[in-house]
């Protein structure tokens, strides 16, 4: 996969969350029989794919308050699926980390967004360069948009 179809779907993914946000549907991970909730699966996601990363760092990546980052974490280490550790380089932070029950969650979340997603994908994947940067340039306009006005 290219890096322009890359980026066009990170930023679909960031304006279809964006929106969704507002829902509180519970997610059916199949993982230990685990139900998530929107924010808990993707802020799994975010630890899977950045191991070590600080609470405050998945807020900056999400644009959320560390006290939301905090509750939500709490919810996943009390489900078993994140850990903590002490950040070497700096006593006052916590490096997070999936805990097996979290990586089976990630691997399931991912495999439900490749069988989801992978007409899309094969769609972004089959457009020239200027086609690809004409839809990554409406993303991100349609993405300012979205953040500006609600």
């Amino acid at each position: 996969m290219n890096s322009n179809t890359k980026q066009t779907m990170r930023t679909f993914m960031a304006l279809v969350e964006r929106i969704a946000n507002g829902k509180m549907s519970v997610l059916h991970v199949n993982s230990d029989g685990i139900d998530f909730y929107r924010g808990e699966i993707h802020m799994i996601k975010v630890i899977g794919d950045h191991p070590g990363i600080s609470s405050s760092g998945i807020a900056h990546h999400f644009g959320i308050t560390r006290g939301v980052v905090h509750k939500t974490l709490l919810k996943l280490e009390e489900k078993e699926c994140v850990r903590k550790q002490p950040d070497p380089e700096n006593a006052s932070k916590h490096q997070l980390f999936l805990t097996s029950k979290g990586e089976a969650a990630y691997e399931a979340h991912e495999e439900y967004h490749n069988q989801h997603d992978s007409k899309l994908y094969a769609f972004l994947q089959s457009l020239n360069d200027d086609e690809a940067k004409a839809i990554q340039d409406f993303l991100n306009h349609a993405r300012s948009m979205v953040e500006k006005h609600f």
